[in-house]
């Protein structure tokens, strides 16, 4: 059996059936919305400097601290889920499959630009480094992304709105037990 490397690209899939039978008991989540201009504090990363007077000295919008990076929620424990059993033609949803919404992607030239990509960032680091992945931002992204090793809910809670007042400094990601 040859192997190929490609992408999976899945389509918009349609019902079949009833739709009444697809709907799910209306449940409101926490809105978390964009982010907020007045949380500066959580959006760049503070210096030192920028925590000895804390609320007075902290880095602004106008100051040349570099931004801290996207806006991503921790995995949270499957708590409060339920799992509903749902029932299917396996035939047909295969045969569904075959025709409409599976296409698949060559991508041994993406495979070399990663490659070369790496080499690059690595050699310019300024530091040791063999992986994308030891670099500074690259390890606060691992720490958020990786589901196997997160912190406990209650070390990654959402911040009360009186919390705000208090211009909490978010720590870093990899900091976080």
């Amino acid at each position: 059996m040859k192997k190929h490397a490609s992408r999976v690209f899945f389509e918009d899939a349609y019902l079949a059936g009833n739709p009444e039978d697809t709907l799910m008991p209306a449940s409101i989540p926490q809105i978390l919305s964009g982010p907020k201009p007045t949380s500066f504090q959580h959006y760049l990363e503070q210096k030192p400097e920028n925590l000895k007077n804390h609320s007075k000295s902290l880095a602004h919008y106008n100051s040349d601290n570099p931004i801290r990076g996207y806006k991503l929620y921790w995995h949270k424990d499957d708590t409060g889920w339920e799992e509903v059993e749902i029932s299917y033609d396996e035939k047909e949803f295969n045969e569904l499959l075959k025709k409409h919404l599976i296409r698949k992607d060559n991508t041994s030239k993406i495979k070399e630009f990663k490659e070369a990509f790496e080499k690059y960032i690595i050699s310019n680091a300024g530091e040791e480094i063999s992986s994308l992945w030891e670099t500074p931002r690259l390890k606060e992204l691992k720490k958020m992304l990786d589901f196997t090793n997160k912190p406990e809910n209650n070390a990654t809670e959402y911040l009360e709105l009186s919390e705000f007042r208090k211009r909490k400094v978010l720590p870093k990601l990899t900091k976080v037990e």
